[in-house]
C-alpha cells in the first residue's frame, strides 16, 4: 500500500453561475451524463434538472487552488477490490480529502487532454449531509468525447484494483502550517 502519494494535478476552483458552466461545457464540446446534471444542480427526483433553481453557483466562494492526487484501488491497499465507502475511509486515513464540489466540473474542464478511455472517479461530501448515497463525478473520455457524469453508490458495489477505477482526492491542507503562513 502507497502511503506517499505526489501531486497528480494542480486546478484552480473558481466560483461560476451555473449557467455559465453549463454554456462553457457546450462551448468545450463536453457532454454532461444525467448524474452529471444531478449532482451539478442538486435536482434530487426532478426529471428537468435545467428547471431547477435550488442553486446558482456552486458551494465555494472564493477562488482556490487544490491539488489533485490520482490513485487505484490497489494503491490504497486493496488487492481484492473494496466498497466505495471502505475506499474513502482509507483515503482519509492516509491524509487525503474529499474533493470540493466544484472540482469535478472545474476537472473536466481543465483535463480537456485526457487519454482516450481513463475514467476518474472524484469523490465529494453530499451538501446534505447524507450517509446513505456517497456521491461521486465521473470525468472520462469515450471514444474521443468527453464526459462529466456522476454516480451515486450506497455501498455495496465492488471497485476492483485490476481494471482501472482510479479514483481523485485531494491533499489536506495542514491548517496548522496555513496559520502560521498567513501569520508571516
Amino acid at each position: 500500500m502507497k502511503t506517499n502519494f505526489e501531486t497528480w494535478k494542480t486546478i484552480d476552483v473558481i466560483p461560476q453561475d451555473l449557467n455559465v458552466l453549463n454554456k462553457t461545457f457546450k462551448t468545450n464540446n463536453i457532454k454532461i451524463g444525467t448524474y452529471g446534471d444531478y449532482l451539478l444542480f442538486l435536482c434530487k427526483g426532478n426529471d428537468q434538472p435545467y428547471d431547477c433553481h435550488l442553486r446558482k453557483t456552486l458551494l465555494i466562494e472564493t477562488p482556490v487552488e487544490i491539488q489533485l492526487i490520482k490513485v487505484t484501488v490497489a494503491d490504497l491497499g486493496f488487492r481484492d477490490g473494496a466498497i466505495y465507502p471502505d475506499i474513502c475511509d482509507r483515503a482519509e486515513a492516509l491524509d487525503l480529502d474529499y474533493c470540493p464540489y466544484e472540482a469535478g466540473p472545474q476537472l473536466r474542464l481543465q483535463y480537456q487532454d485526457q487519454p482516450e478511455g481513463e475514467k476518474l472517479h472524484i469523490p465529494i461530501k453530499p451538501t446534505d449531509g447524507s450517509l446513505i448515497f456517497f456521491y461521486h463525478y465521473l470525468v472520462y473520455n469515450i471514444n474521443n468525447i468527453l464526459y462529466l457524469g456522476g454516480s451515486d453508490d450506497c455501498g455495496g458495489r465492488i471497485f476492483w484494483h485490476g481494471n482501472q477505477q482510479i479514483f481523485v482526492f485531494c491533499k489536506k491542507i495542514n491548517k496548522q502550517n496555513k496559520s502560521a503562513e498567513s501569520a508571516l
